[in-house]
C-alpha cells in the first residue's frame, strides 16, 4: 500500500562492506551529473596501503577533500583509532551541502555516522538540506546517536536496509522513485 506522505530524502543503512555506496553510484549514474552534488566520505591510506585516516570530498570532484580524521591526531576527539577534527565538517562539508543545496536538484551524504557528532553547524546544514526542495540519497550508519536518531525519525526521510540479497531489487526501485520526483517533484514510496 502507498504512503500518504511524500518521501524526497532517501537513507541507505546496512553492514560494512555490503555496497550501499556502489549503489548510490549506480543509481546517480542514470541522472545528470550537472543536477548532483553533495559530500563522499573516503579512506586515506597510507604508504602501506593501510587507512590512515577519512576525507571528505566534492561527490563531482574526485580529486579535492579535506582530511577530518587521523590516526597520528592525538589532541582531538578520538573515535576509534582517530582523531576526528569537527572543524572540517561544519566548515567544509557545510560548504559542500550549503552549495549542493542551493544550485543541485540532487544531494548526495555519503555518509552520515558518529564521527559528526561534534560538528553542529554541519548538523544544522545536514537538516536544512532534509527540508529543502531537492532530493537526498545517502547513507546512514546502522548505529544510534542523537544526530542520527533525529534524522531516521524525520517523516520525510525513508531509511531502506540495503543487504546482498535485496540490492539490485533495490538499485531498479531507487532509480524508478528518483525519475518520478525528477519528473514530478513527488513520488510515493511504499512503508
Amino acid at each position: 500500500m502507498a504512503s500518504d506522505r511524500i518521501i524526497k530524502n532517501i537513507l541507505l543503512t546496512g553492514p560494512r562492506g555490503v555496497g550501499k555506496s556502489h549503489l548510490i553510484q549506480r543509481v546517480l549514474g542514470n541522472f545528470p551529473s550537472a543536477s548532483i552534488d553533495g559530500f563522499i566520505t573516503e579512506p586515506v591510506y597510507d604508504e602501506k596501503k593501510l587507512i590512515s585516516g577519512y576525507r571528505i570530498r566534492h561527490f563531482n570532484q574526485k580529486n579535492s577533500g579535506w582530511i577530518f580524521a587521523d590516526k597520528r591526531w592525538n589532541d582531538l576527539p578520538q573515535y576509534f583509532d582517530f582523531g576526528v577534527d569537527p572543524a572540517v565538517f561544519d566548515e567544509y562539508g557545510s560548504l559542500i551541502l550549503e552549495e549542493a543545496r542551493r544550485d543541485r536538484r540532487m544531494i548526495v551524504m555519503d555518509e552520515l555516522g558518529f564521527m559528526e557528532e561534534n560538528a553542529f553547524v554541519f548538523q544544522h546544514t545536514v537538516f536544512r538540506c532534509l527540508a529543502a526542495e531537492a532530493i537526498v540519497l545517502g547513507v546512514i550508519k546502522p548505529i544510534r546517536t542523537d544526530f542520527l536518531q533525529k534524522i531516521r525519525e524525520r517523516s520525510d526521510v525513508v531509511v531502506i536496509e540495503i543487504q546482498l540479497e535485496n540490492r539490485d531489487k533495490i538499485y531498479q526501485k531507487l532509480a524508478e522513485d528518483i525519475e518520478k520526483l525528477l519528473n514530478e517533484n513527488l513520488v510515493y514510496l511504499d512503508e
